[in-house]
Parts: structure tokens; C-alpha cells; sequence
């Protein structure tokens, strides 16, 4: 086989695939989370690799815990709840 030919076949391969997860990229992924809508808005941590975070998406808050391995949901609360929860607060 000519060496030509062999490296245009493997760029050629190499730029389909490229333009491939491009269009994977821009398509599929760019449409499910709006840049922004995830707001971190408070986090500790509780260990030497976990930590809470308090996070905003969609109307909510949500408390997630965090370890190396795993992301853990352990509330969510409607926004309007937590500003008239902190009412009572003070």
C-alpha cells in the first residue's frame, strides 16, 4: 500500500472523527444545561475528601453530598421556601 494514501486514510479518519464529537458537542450536551443555570451557592467540607454544597438549578435549591466516588441528593427545597425560611430567622 502506497504511504500516501495510508496517511491521507488516517487523517481523513482522524478528521471525521474530530468533526464528529463536535457536532456531538455542540448538539446534544450544549441544549441540556443552559451556561449559568448552576449556581454554586454554598459549600463545606465535612472530612478530608467530602464536603456539602448548597447548589441553585430550576426554581430549587439543593443540598448534595460530595465524596470521591459519589454525589448524593440529601434535600431539595423550592426557592420561594428558603427566602421566607430565612425570615423566620431573623
Amino acid at each position: 500500500m502506497d504511504p500516501i494514501r495510508y496517511l491521507s486514510g488516517v487523517l481523513l479518519v482522524g478528521l471525521l472523527l474530530a468533526a464528529t464529537l463536535w457536532m456531538l458537542k455542540r448538539s446534544r450536551w450544549a441544549g441540556l444545561i443552559k451556561p449559568g443555570s448552576i449556581q454554586v451557592i454554598n459549600q463545606t467540607g465535612i472530612g478530608t475528601r467530602e464536603k456539602l454544597v448548597v447548589i441553585r438549578y430550576n426554581g430549587n435549591e439543593y443540598l448534595l453530598g460530595v465524596t470521591p466516588n459519589s454525589i448524593t441528593r440529601l434535600e431539595c427545597t423550592p426557592i420561594n421556601q428558603v427566602e421566607s425560611g430565612s425570615d423566620k430567622l431573623e
